[in-house]
């Protein structure tokens, strides 16, 4: 019997079939991501809308369906083909909802899906009663079946492995729809191509017919009403499940927020070092905003310049460079912020007209927004800045403005919370007239510095002050002169020395000043301490102008030296007070070591400065010259030596005043004398054949070539005297070449380019190396006396002597042995070829005017 079909009802099948699916997709990504009985519901609601979906498009499928002859359907069978459609559906769904899901119970339901789908199909298709009963093409009918089966697990894998898709869900959903509404309606049409009708066929069903294509749509409708209903309300329960979601979300936030509040302020409230707190601050807005970079920067003491405190997720190179940062108008975000206290947003800090002069520093880092905002006190003074940002464009919300706010603010509580800290210690450790460290902190700095001697070896001292007669201008002015008086004793000494130093006032007019770290060497931390001393006093003896009264007042020291743990703080402040005293007893307005030897040297070292000081304003020195000689005895030159016949003392040889010179400065008045006298004298030579051909050596001290002015004031001397600079020698120790051998290098080849000489004395006593004294502008090595005592007896100085002899001709110097005493001596340094020799068996140092007169009778 030959088959008819509607096409219209066909399509209309199909997408009941699909749009039936989209839904039940949509409820079954409701149910897994639902849990008890919302869950529960979703599986209800899918399991509906999916057996009605495929029973809806079945029928409707029955409906386009035309034969010769008129047929119906029974009602009952038909509703009743509905139950095992949503029974099949609802074991889908069941299977679903459940969180461990695998290929096999996949297969499973689906063949159980399939059952109650195909089920579905042939109780419809019996619902017909045909006389004679509707016959099946084996083949097709059981395609149709495998067909049910194939769409029921496609339909499961289509959901289970669809939520792995990167695909958002609505293309997901859409997608995975028609090929289930396919595939059902596919089952359906071969099911339906399996019947076979036999001529003659008779429907039994009996009642009053209705339009197919009314009744479809009818169908369709009341589907489309059901399934569309499931819809909204599945996406309305994902609009209040994804408002849930975002408050959630917030609330999770602000309560980490919260959090964040709490944490802070407890490591406030517990005293956590401010830098801890501040980068502790940043790291947990850090951890909770995760496209956040955060900076604290503070303001410096000068108030205008930011340091950098707290960025653990910037770049090392960028805080570098941040830090010491001078604020001002338009210096980028923390920079403005600090200076206007102003918030200020950059929302791109490559294009922002603030940063567009700091783009090397932007290029160090990936961020592209900063927002910073100032950190001030309760004052509305600005302490530093707060700054958040980004790595791309961005500009605040107001909750993120709220956010920068709040934690600027915390911020601020550190900040306000060691300032309130700093304030109480400082009370507690200076004193309220001079500000100075009172005596509990100076012994907490003077056992610091004990403890660093034990470490180091190094001394330090205490310098006890007691101003003289103070207590007369309390008497005689009142205690406001007094105060006054003794705020500007304490400035004086906080300027006059050292940034390492401590000046503390005890109490009353007595102050100490604590001298840590100094040199390793008793003699030098004695002079060292002793020169700031002498400062000290000269400082304070100066004028006082104290509200408009002139005031003189001088002060007496007491000293105590320390170098390690022997001396308690207490012992070395009693010393030192001890000391004070001794002074108080010598007239007031002088220093006292404690220690009886150490004010005996001190008190020499005095004396032999004032005495330097009146030989050189008395012309006390004189130049004495010892003769240097060939291997012929003939006479080349002259060593000028120094000499100071003092008045009192006598002869005073140079080791006993020449370092003291030095360290007083005094030796630049000597040296010059020294260098003019010598030039003078070579001038004078130049009119007598016996010694026109002479050279003239004199020794320079390292103070001397150290000065800046050295080449040009051995240049006026030769130039005022017009003596011939080829004929002076100057003499240097390798000592004093080897400091700063690159700059003596260029003085000496200064002069050396005008005809001066250079020798190195007491040559192999130094440090210095074959490689620096090969790039030395030198002329002559000189053999020093240490190895020419013994050269006759000890072989190791022999041969010392010899190799700085085969040294000297190697570089193309002369050499020339000093300390020549006997003719053993002698004939040893010729055996070994040295070529000059100078000593006292030739002459010893001797005044100008002997040295003419042995000129005259030298016999060679």
């Amino acid at each position: 019997m030959p088959v008819f079909w509607d096409s219209n009802l066909v399509i209309l099948s199909v997408l009941t079939a699909v749009y039936g699916s989209f839904a039940a997709l949509s409820h079954a990504e409701r149910m897994r991501n639902s849990s008890g009985k919302f869950a529960n519901v979703w599986m209800v609601a899918g399991g509906i809308t999916l057996g009605l979906s495929i029973w809806a498009m079945h029928f409707i499928g029955m409906l386009a369906f035309h034969l010769p002859i008129a047929i119906a359907y029974d009602l009952s069978l038909t509703f009743l083909s509905a139950l095992p459609a949503i029974a099949a559906a609802f074991l889908g769904f069941y299977i679903l909802q459940r969180r461990k899901i695998n290929y096999l119970r996949i297969v499973l339901g689906g063949l159980m899906m399939g059952a109650g789908i195909s089920a579905m199909h042939y109780i419809g298709m019996a619902a017909l009663k045909m006389q004679p009963a509707i016959s099946y093409d084996l083949p097709i009918f059981i395609a149709s079946l495998l067909i049910a089966v194939f769409a029921s697990i496609s339909a499961l894998l289509i959901i289970y492995v669809g939520e792995k898709s990167k695909l958002n869900s609505i293309t997901r959903h859409l997608i995975s729809a028609v090929v289930m509404g396919l595939a059902i309606s596919g089952m359906h049409y071969i099911g339906m191509a399996a019947a076979e009708f036999a001529p003659g066929s008779v429907c039994m069903v009996e009642g009053e017919r209705v339009d197919p294509a009314i009744l479809s749509f009818f169908i369709a409708g009341i589907v489309f009403l059901v399934v569309t209903g499931g819809w909204i309300a599945n996406i309305l329960d994902r609009r209040i499940a994804h408002n849930n979601r975002i408050a959630f979300i917030q609330l999770s936030k602000q309560s980490k927020e919260l959090e964040i509040d709490r944490y802070i302020l407890e490591k406030i409230h517990s005293g956590t070092p401010l830098h801890d707190v501040l980068n502790d601050l940043v790291k947990k807005v850090e951890a909770l905003h995760k496209d956040m970079i955060c900076t604290i920067l503070l303001l410096d003491k000068d108030r205008k310049s930011l340091r950098c405190i707290a960025a653990p997720s910037m770049p090392e190179a960028y805080n570098q460079a941040l830090d010491g940062l001078q604020i001002g108008d338009e210096v980028g975000s923390c920079g403005s912020a600090a200076f206007t206290g102003e918030r200020v947003i950059a929302e791109d800090i490559k294009k922002h007209p603030y940063w567009l002069p700091y783009q090397s520093l932007v290029n160090l880092t990936n961020a592209r927004s900063c927002w910073s905002q100032p950190i001030k006190n309760p004052e509305n003074r600005v302490l530093g800045t707060f700054a958040i940002y980004h790595l791309y464009p961005t500009t605040p919300t107001e909750n993120e403005v709220r956010l920068i706010e709040r934690y600027a603010y915390l911020a601020q509580l550190a900040l306000e919370r060691k300032a309130h800290e700093d304030e109480i210690n400082h009370v507690g450790l200076h004193d309220p007239l001079t500000n100075l460290p009172n005596r509990r902190l100076l012994v907490d700095r003077l056992q610091q510095a004990i403890d660093a001697c034990v470490r180091t070896g190094h001394y330090g001292a205490a310098m006890f002050i007691d101003l003289d007669s103070f207590k007369s201008l309390n008497d005689s002015k009142g205690h406001d002169f007094g105060d006054l008086m003794l705020t500007e004793v304490a400035s004086r000494l906080t300027k006059h020395t050292r940034a390492g130093d401590t000046v503390a006032r005890l109490g009353g007019d007595e102050f100490i000043v604590m001298i840590p770290a100094l040199e390793g060497d008793y003699n030098k931390s004695v002079l060292f301490v002793e020169l700031i001393g002498e400062k000290v006093l000269d400082v304070l003896s100066q004028v006082y102008i104290l509200n408009g009264y002139e005031h003189y007042c001088t002060a007496s020291i007491g000293i105590s030296l320390f170098c390690d743990d022997s001396l308690s703080v207490a012992s070395i402040l009693k010393h030192a007070d001890t000391a004070m005293y001794q002074s108080k007893s010598a007239g007031r307005n002088t220093l006292r070591f404690f220690d009886p030897s150490m004010q005996e040297a001190v008190e020499s070292r005095l004396s032999m400065q004032r005495d330097l000081r009146k030989a050189i304003s008395e012309n006390q020195f004189t130049l004495h010259y010892q003769i240097q000689v060939d291997h012929q005895t003939k006479i080349i030159g002259v060593e000028a030596l120094i000499r100071w016949h003092h008045p009192l003392r006598g002869q005073v040889p140079p080791f006993a005043f020449i370092p003291i010179a030095e360290d007083t400065g005094t030796i630049l008045q000597i040296g010059h004398y020294v260098l003019l006298t010598a030039c003078r004298q070579l001038k004078t030579w130049e009119s007598n054949p016996k010694t026109k051909n002479l050279d003239l050596a004199i020794n320079v001290s390292l103070y001397q070539l150290k000065q800046p002015d050295f080449v040009d004031v051995v240049k006026a001397v030769l130039a005022e005297t017009k003596a011939n600079p080829e004929q002076l020698k100057i003499e240097l120790t390798e000592s004093m070449v080897v400091d700063n051998i690159d700059e003596t290098i260029k003085k000496m080849q200064q002069l050396q380019s005008i005809g001066v000489r250079f020798s190195m004395d007491d040559f192999g006593t130094g440090h210095s190396s074959l490689a620096s004294i090969k790039h030395l502008p030198i002329s002559q090595l000189k053999i020093d006396k240490s190895f020419v005592n013994d050269i006759a007896i000890n072989p190791n100085d022999a041969a010392i002597a010899k190799t700085i002899i085969a040294m000297g001709n190697i570089l193309g110097l002369n050499v020339i042995a000093e300390g020549v005493e006997s003719k053993a001596q002698l004939e040893t340094l010729k055996l070994h070829n040295c070529p000059m020799f100078q000593g006292y068996l030739f002459s010893k140092p001797i005044p100008i005017n002997e040295l003419d007169q042995l000129i005259n009778d030298w016999p060679h």
